[in-house]
């Protein structure tokens, strides 16, 4: 899917704004942040399904580093141990698409 093509700016995009903003409205931020989190991956699964496995992979190493960080410890330690492989993972994903399609 991409951002210019009729299906996105008419059906996705004003499905999403429009749950969004109900979903404001009851001030439910959980359930407004699995939303767009679902909603998200979705967009990305449409486009290219590795990509969102790429993303779901992403997610949860990042929530992971976040459980350390928030139980304590030395916070920037395991803050730059959770950008790091994230960085290098998208990095190494991305330069590898390129190439392969040239």
């Amino acid at each position: 899917m991409v951002f210019s093509s009729a299906f996105f700016l008419f059906a996705f995009l004003p499905f999403c704004l429009i749950v969004n903003a109900l979903l404001a409205a009851t001030r439910n931020i959980p359930a407004q942040n699995i939303f767009l989190l679902l909603v998200s991956l979705f967009f990305y699964t449409f486009g290219e399904m590795f990509y969102a496995l790429v993303m779901i992979f992403s997610i949860m190493m990042n929530y992971v580093f976040g459980l350390f960080i928030k139980t304590g410890g030395v916070a920037e330690y395991y803050l730059g141990s959770a950008w790091r492989p994230t960085c290098s993972f998208w990095a190494t994903t991305s330069i590898s698409t390129f190439w392969s399609t040239i």
